[in-house]
């Protein structure tokens, strides 16, 4: 059996996550973490997807994409660091969340 990945999650990022008051996509994203977490780069679509456009970034998709939480994230050395969490289906509230985690990103990446 192989170990499982490192997944942390920025500090503010957990606030964010706090903001789900649904049960069933919290439940969701925590699903869909650990699926992370056991297999790392090999999670295949449709439970995760790079993001195009910006580098080095990609989103976790609850549900097989059909959550409208998005938590975003990167790779590490050590594994992985969840940066951001969208919890909005709009474009505005996705787009703050990668502006996010492109800042967060920095205290991670030297």
């Amino acid at each position: 059996m192989s170990h499982p990945f490192l997944v942390i999650y920025d500090p503010d990022a957990v606030l964010e996550l706090e903001e789900l008051s649904s049960r069933q996509e919290r439940k969701a994203t925590f699903t869909v973490v650990d699926k992370l977490r056991r297999l790392g780069e090999r999670l295949p679509p449709p439970h995760m997807k790079p993001l195009q456009g910006e580098p080095g970034l990609l989103e976790l998709r609850p549900r097989q994409g059909n959550s409208p939480v998005r938590p975003i994230y990167a790779r590490l050395e050590q594994g992985f660091v969840i940066l951001a969490f969208s919890t909005k289906p709009d474009k505005a509230g996705f787009g703050r969340a990668i502006i996010a985690a492109h800042r967060r990103l920095r205290q991670y990446r030297p």
